[in-house]
C-alpha cells in the first residue's frame, strides 16, 4: 500500500491510546488500525492499559512484566518505518482492586512514567483516546490537553457492567472533546444523557482493500486446504461467546455437503460461558469432532486474504440475543470479506441492515440452508464487483483521515 509516511522530525502532536487490551498480533482490532493510520498520519502514539493489575499476578504476562515498567516499540508495518510506542507497566506498585489509596500512589506513579516518557520525545502536551470507561479514572493523572471517547462495542450490555462503569461513561459524554463509535447501535451505552449530538461521530470498521482484494488468477491456495472438498463455508475469527453455537451445531450436523472451515483462536479471554468444562465449550468441542468440520486456529493478517479467497461462501454467525454486546456489534471481518468478493452470509445483526444488497442477512436455520445453497449460485462477475465496490468505500486509509483530521480540529481547539 502507497502511504506517505511522515519521518519522526515532522511529528507535531502525541496521543495515548488508553485500551484495556493488549497491542494484539496476528489479529489486529480497529483500536490497532486507527493507532496504524494516526502514525501514518504524523501521530507519536502510546499504546496503554494502564498500571498493571494485581490480580493478574499468576498470568503469563505478568511472569514477562519488568519491576519498574517499560515501552516496546512495535512495528505497525512491514518497513519498521512507523512504529508504535507500547507500554509494558511494571510489577512495582501494581493496581490492587478495592484498596483505593494504594491505586491512588499506583495510578500516579503509572501516569509520571507515561509523562516522562513522551517529554523525553519532545512533547508538552498530548491527547488521550479513551477507549474504555473503566479507565476513565485514570485520566486525571495523565494531564492531557484534551481526550476523546471511542466505543467499539456496547459493553453496557455485559453481565460485568457495574454502576461505576455507568457513572464514568456518563463522566465521559460529558468531558470528551469528542465521541466516536464504531456503529449507530453501539450509543445505546452513552444512555440518555448524551445532549451534545454534535460531538458524536461514527467511525467505522474498515479494510485494508489491497491485502483483500484477489488479483486476476486469485491467491494460491494455502496447502492446508487442498484436501478439503467443495463446497466451503468460511468463519475467520475467534470462536467465542459471541457465536450461536447451537446454531453451528445445527449447521454443522444437518448440512454435512458442506465442509465448515474456522479460523481463528477458541475462548475469549477468561469471558465467563466459555472457559474450558462449561456447556457453551463442550458443544464446540462437539462441533470440531465432525468430518465437515475443520478448524486451524489463528493465522496472521497477511495469511488470512488466501484462505478467505478459497472459501465458496464466507459467513458470520452470531448470536440475535440482547444478554451481550454481540447484538449491538459490527464485525471487522465485513469489508474483508466483501474485498475478497466472495457471497457473503450473516447473523441478522441491527448494524449490518445498510449492506442487505451485498450480504445474506438471515436468522434461523432453514433461512442459513437456502441461503447457503443461494451462495453457490451466486458467484458471478458482477455480483462480486458490487461487492468489492463496497469494501472500496470503506478502507482503513478512509477511516484513518478522518480520524486524523478529527483529533487534528479538538487538539487546535485545545490550543495544542
Amino acid at each position: 500500500m502507497n502511504l506517505q509516511r511522515k519521518h519522526p522530525a515532522d511529528v507535531r502532536r502525541a496521543i495515548i491510546l488508553l485500551d484495556s487490551s493488549d497491542f494484539a498480533e496476528p489479529w489486529w482490532k480497529d483500536r490497532e488500525y486507527f493507532a496504524r493510520e494516526l502514525i501514518r498520519h504524523g501521530w507519536y502514539v502510546v499504546w496503554s492499559q494502564g498500571p498493571a493489575n494485581l490480580w493478574d499476578r499468576t498470568s503469563h504476562r505478568w511472569a514477562q512484566r519488568g519491576l519498574c515498567g517499560s515501552f516496546d516499540t512495535v512495528a505497525i508495518d512491514d518497513t519498521r518505518l512507523s512504529t508504535v510506542a507500547v507500554d509494558q507497566s511494571g510489577r512495582l506498585l501494581p493496581y490492587w482492586p478495592g484498596r483505593d489509596r494504594w491505586n491512588a500512589v499506583a495510578t500516579a506513579l503509572w501516569a509520571r512514567r507515561i509523562r516522562a516518557h513522551l517529554q523525553r520525545k519532545g512533547f508538552t502536551a498530548w491527547g488521550v483516546m479513551l477507549c474504555d470507561p473503566s479507565l476513565e479514572p485514570l485520566l486525571s493523572a495523565l494531564r492531557c490537553s484534551w481526550h476523546t471517547f471511542h466505543i467499539y462495542d456496547d459493553l453496557s450490555r455485559n453481565t460485568d457492567w457495574s454502576e461505576r462503569d455507568a457513572c464514568a461513561t456518563t463522566r465521559l459524554t460529558r468531558s470528551a472533546a469528542l465521541i466516536t463509535a464504531i456503529a449507530p447501535t453501539m450509543l445505546r451505552m452513552l444512555g440518555a444523557d448524551h445532549h451534545d449530538a454534535a460531538k458524536i461521530k461514527l467511525l467505522g470498521h474498515a479494510c485494508d482493500i489491497d491485502e483483500f482484494t484477489p488479483p486476476a488468477a486469485g491467491f494460491v491456495e494455502p496447502i492446508e486446504l487442498r484436501s478439503i472438498p467443495h463446497p466451503r463455508a468460511g468463519y475467520f475469527g475467534r470462536i467465542s461467546q459471541k457465536n450461536d453455537l447451537p446454531l453451528l451445531d445445527k449447521l454443522t450436523g444437518r448440512l454435512s455437503n458442506y465442509q465448515f472451515v474456522f479460523v481463528g483462536d477458541v475462548g475469549e479471554g477468561e469471558h465467563e460461558g466459555f472457559k474450558s468444562g462449561t456447556i457453551d465449550r463442550e458443544m464446540w468441542t462437539q462441533i470440531n469432532r465432525r468430518s465437515n468440520v475443520h478448524h486451524f486456529g489463528r493465522r496472521s493478517r497477511s495469511e488470512i486474504a488466501a484462505w478467505m479467497d478459497h472459501m465458496d461462501v464466507n459467513f458470520m454467525c452470531y448470536r440475535l440475543d440482547e444478554s451481550g454486546y454481540w447484538l449491538s456489534g459490527f464485525p471487522l471481518k465485513l469489508f474483508e470479506y466483501l474485498a475478497c468478493g466472495r457471497p457473503v452470509i450473516s447473523s441478522e445483526l441491527p448494524s449490518l441492515q445498510l449492506f442487505s444488497e451485498n450480504v445474506q442477512l438471515v436468522r434461523e436455520f432453514d433461512q442459513w440452508q437456502i441461503a447457503l445453497a443461494r451462495a453457490l449460485r451466486d458467484n458471478a462477475i458482477e455480483t462480486r464487483a458490487a461487492r468489492q465496490t463496497v469494501a472500496a468505500m470503506n478502507t482503513w486509509s478512509q477511516r484513518g483521515e478522518q480520524l486524523h483530521q478529527w483529533l487534528t480540529n479538538v487538539a487546535c481547539s485545545a490550543g495544542s
